[in-house]
């Protein structure tokens, strides 16, 4: 890690890990990195910018707070006031984890979103989901609960809480669930 004049650029060895900040502080006891100031973490899955991060480097968990942005590999982004990043490393944990509080809203890139990406117009196929909490689990299933809202080109839907299956297409929405369908054949179906 270097500090050169207040600025931070920290680059992990045998990783692809880099984070740049206005200043930092390390707790060895804890093996902590307090960054603080237009903090931006970067990784080949995803990169993060926030006002201040804290680094757990023995757990690979990385804290972000403070008009928190996010952008996966492919595509999907993010904002929020926090999002707490685990990250996938040997001997740790084989698959990452975000969880996002304070009413984050997340776009699902039209990949993500399920959209055949060969067709002219997949781009415009994305997903926007707002809910009190978001959980994202190995950026391919989603859980959200709190007043949900998810919006699609062709599709509105609302809930108290939802999950989503990127990978089989499949979506679940509880408590008080509604969709609207805004495509060529418009419908309605509520339940209890």
């Amino acid at each position: 890690m270097t500090d050169d004049g207040g600025g931070v650029d920290a680059v992990w060895a045998g990783t692809d890990q880099r984070i740049l900040a206005d200043s930092a502080e390390y707790s060895g006891d804890d093996r902590r990195l307090f960054l603080i100031g237009h903090v931006h973490y970067k990784e080949s899955r995803v990169k993060l910018d926030a006002d201040r991060m804290t680094y757990w480097t023995s757990d690979e968990r990385l804290l972000a707070e403070g008009n928190v942005v996010g952008v996966t590999k492919t595509g999907t982004h993010f904002t929020g006031p926090n999002a707490d990043y685990l990250r996938p490393a040997a001997g740790v944990r084989t698959r990452s984890m975000l969880t996002a509080d304070g009413r984050p809203n997340t776009w699902l890139s039209a990949l993500d979103a399920g959209a055949d990406t060969t067709a002219v117009n997949s781009a415009k196929d994305s997903t926007n989901i707002v809910a009190d909490r978001i959980i994202s689990d190995n950026d391919s299933l989603i859980y959200v609960k709190g007043s949900v809202v998810i919006d699609r080109p062709d599709i509105g839907a609302t809930a108290d809480s939802a999950f989503l299956d990127n990978g089989r297409e499949f979506s679940r929405l509880t408590g008080s669930p509604k969709i609207v369908g805004r495509g060529e054949r418009h419908f309605t179906l509520a339940g209890a």
